[in-house]
């Protein structure tokens, strides 16, 4: 037969179960505090940043993500994101998921993403798993930085670099392209046709083309191209 508690110990008990009530009022308080500051940081991030259950499907995007590609919240959330990739981006994209179901994180991976309207932007992606109080993955956060500018700027570049390059290689006059510290960067087929010299032969070296008595005369040249228009593409014509 079970012994009847007694008042003491049913006081007692009592105060146990309002301290574990408070205790987890206080817990309960705490998560909802931590959940309101990194969901602050979320909505705050001007970087588009994905949340992914472990099956893949989107759980949550903040507003940048919006503004960047044009979906809502509500019309994608529980779904999966496929049509978001491009298929020429599927090889590093499925690199970044597989590291991510593995549980390591990732960074600096770069690829395309569609836009609503069906624009290409360039990112730099960076992602990570989240784990519940025991450990256990749950799902993915993913954060891009659109990098579609950069990419534009870098193509310029290179197609700049390259009908200069055609200008150099069809020019009847020899150009030879220098660093900063004097040594050949770039020769062009007419100075090879007119002095003999490959850009192999020449390169880390002080091109010997300069007659003795010329020397002084063409190094004061070359300073004074360096001091007064080094940088602002005015040129210096040496006879």
């Amino acid at each position: 037969m079970l012994k009847k508690p007694t008042y003491e110990e049913l006081e007692q008990r009592v105060k146990e179960l309002k301290i574990e009530a408070i205790k987890l009022k206080q817990a309960e308080d705490a998560l909802r505090e931590s959940e309101e500051k990194y969901r602050t940081v979320l909505e705050s991030s001007p970087a588009p940043i994905v949340v992914y259950d472990m099956e893949g499907n989107l759980v949550y995007f903040n507003p940048a993500f919006t503004s960047a590609y044009g979906w809502t919240l509500e019309e994608c959330v529980g779904k999966k994101m496929n049509n978001f990739v491009p298929d020429e981006s599927w090889p590093e994209t499925k690199m970044a998921i597989d590291k991510l179901l593995s549980g390591e994180g990732f960074s600096g991976i770069e690829t395309t993403r569609y836009t609503k309207k069906g624009d290409i932007r360039y990112v730099r992606m960076g992602g990570s798993v989240y784990r519940n109080f025991e450990g256990i993955p749950v799902g993915t956060i993913a954060i891009q930085y659109d990098i579609t500018e950069h990419k534009k700027a870098e193509h310029a570049l290179r197609e700049s670099e390259e009908r200069l390059r055609a200008i150099f290689e069809a020019s009847a006059d020899p150009i030879v392209v220098y660093d900063t510290q004097g040594y050949p960067q770039y020769l062009n087929p007419a100075f090879t046709h007119v002095f003999g010299w490959t850009l192999g032969e020449l390169e880390g070296r002080l091109i010997p083309f300069v007659p003795d008595n010329e020397k002084e005369r063409i190094s004061a040249g070359i300073r004074y191209l360096y001091d007064n228009y080094y940088g602002n593409g005015e040129a210096l014509r040496v006879e």
